[in-house]
C-alpha cells in the first residue's frame, strides 16, 4: 500500500495535516463560518495535480476546483463576503510535492496558511501499473475487434458465394426447363450419336430432349428425326 511520509509542518498555525494523499480538516474561515477542508493529491494524474473542496452549512456554500499550476487563486462563491483560496505547488526531484494554500478574506488581512505540507509521492510505480494494464486491455480489445471484422468479411464473402451459386443453378434449371420452339429458326437441332450394340444392353438407360433430336448410329447412318428420344 501506497505511504506518504509527511514532513513537520513549517508553519504552527497549520491546521490540515495530510495522511497519504488526502487531507480532511474543519476550519472557521472569518471566524464565524465554519467550513469543511478537504484536499487530495492526484499522484496519477500528468501533471500531478490537487483537487480542494470546500463545503460551509451556512451559508450554503459547496465548491471544488483542481489546481495544477504552481500558483493560482480561485473565488470561492457563496460566501457574504469575497473569499478567494490560494494554493501554491512546487515539486522536488518529483519524488515530493510540497502543498501550500490559505484563504483571502474580503477586508481581512491574510490569514495563515492551514495547509503547508511535503507530500512525499510513493504510488508512481503503482500508476505506471495501471497505465501499461490499460494498454493491455486496449490491446486486447482492438485484436477482438479485428478478429470479429474477419469473420465478418468470411462470413459475408461466403454468403456471396452462396447467392451466386444458387442464380448459376436456376439459370441452369431454366435453360433445361425451356423447350426450344419448333417454329424458332435459330434452333438447332440436337443430334445424339452412340453405339447401337450397347443401346442394347441397358433398357434403363434413357436419353431425353424438347427439342429437335437427330438418331444418328455409330455406322453413320441417320436411324430417325424427331423432337423427343428415349433409349
Amino acid at each position: 500500500m501506497s505511504e506518504v511520509l509527511n514532513t513537520k509542518a513549517s508553519n504552527e498555525n497549520q491546521i490540515c495535516h495530510f495522511y497519504k494523499y488526502n487531507a480532511d480538516c474543519l476550519y472557521k474561515l472569518d471566524g464565524i463560518s465554519m467550513v469543511n477542508i478537504k484536499a487530495s493529491v492526484n499522484e496519477c494524474n500528468d501533471p500531478i495535480d490537487v483537487t480542494f473542496s470546500v463545503v460551509s452549512d451556512t451559508p450554503p456554500v459547496d465548491w471544488t476546483h483542481t489546481f495544477s499550476d504552481a500558483s493560482d487563486t480561485q473565488v470561492i462563491a457563496g460566501f457574504d463576503k469575497q473569499t478567494q483560496l490560494e494554493v501554491l505547488l512546487s515539486f522536488d526531484n518529483d519524488q515530493n510535492i510540497q502543498v501550500t494554500a490559505h484563504f483571502m478574506v474580503e477586508n481581512q488581512q491574510k490569514v495563515s496558511n492551514f495547509i503547508d505540507e511535503k507530500v512525499h509521492l510513493t504510488a508512481l510505480e503503482d500508476c505506471t501499473g495501471i497505465n501499461k494494464a490499460g494498454q493491455i486491455a486496449v490491446g486486447c480489445l482492438i485484436a477482438l475487434l479485428i478478429i470479429a471484422g474477419i469473420l465478418l468479411v468470411i462470413l459475408l464473402y461466403y454468403r456471396h458465394r452462396r447467392r451466386v451459386q444458387e442464380r448459376q443453378n436456376q439459370v441452369l434449371v431454366e435453360n433445361i426447363e425451356s423447350p426450344c420452339d419448333p417454329d424458332c429458326s435459330t434452333c438447332q437441332p440436337a443430334t445424339v450419336r452412340f453405339n447401337a450394340q450397347s443401346a442394347n444392353q441397358s433398357s434403363t438407360n434413357q436419353i431425353s430432349s424438347s427439342g429437335h433430336v437427330t438418331l444418328v448410329l455409330s455406322n453413320g447412318h441417320v436411324e430417325g428425326s424427331s423432337n423427343s428420344l428415349s433409349v
